[in-house]
């Protein structure tokens, strides 16, 4: 074997081997953003630190946008989504919250959640919703009461991890 040859195919068996850019996605608003604390203390980083203590080598792609609204989730859902992504970390609450705020329409928002969960559903992708303020102590919530701090995207990032490894299925 050519030396070239040898060193195509071990870069060819070593993208292989790689894991897929954006097999996971979080879209939502401020809180997967990282509002207050920065992306890399969000849920979503943290989530994907310890999907790969746990022998998952996934990437999560953090689509979270500070202030979005439900509305701006589903027109770029097409360019957060890429080809090849297995599962979808869809925190709509903030969305919601978002819409409330700007002034859309009340019904608008549940509208365009069922219209992203079945457009995501009709490509096989699995949805697992995300709550980040559900029952979360006020200790873990930055001053707004509406933002979480490191410690409380920490709580959201283990309530994800065992739904997010048994979609993903085995390591």
């Amino acid at each position: 074997m050519s030396k070239t040859l040898g060193i195509f195919v071990m870069f060819a068996l070593f993208a292989l081997a790689a894991p897929a850019q954006g097999q996971v996605v979080a879209i939502g608003a401020s809180n997967t953003d990282g509002w207050g604390v920065g992306r890399a203390a969000a849920w979503p980083a943290q989530l994907e630190t310890r999907l790969h203590a746990d022998g998952y080598p996934v990437t999560i792609r953090n689509a979270g946008i500070s202030g979005e609204t439900t509305v701006e989730m589903l027109a770029r859902l097409d360019s957060d989504v890429p080809a090849g992504t297995r599962v979808v970390l869809f925190d709509s609450g903030g969305g919601l919250f978002n819409n409330w705020r700007t002034g859309v329409e009340r019904g608008q928002g549940p509208r365009d959640i069922a219209a992203i969960k079945a457009r995501l559903a009709a490509e096989r992708i699995t949805v697992i919703d995300v709550h980040t303020n559900l029952g979360m102590p006020p200790e873990l919530l930055q001053a707004d009461h509406l933002h979480l701090t490191p410690e409380g995207h920490a709580r959201v990032a283990a309530r994800l991890a065992p739904q997010v490894e048994a979609a993903l299925g085995r390591k």
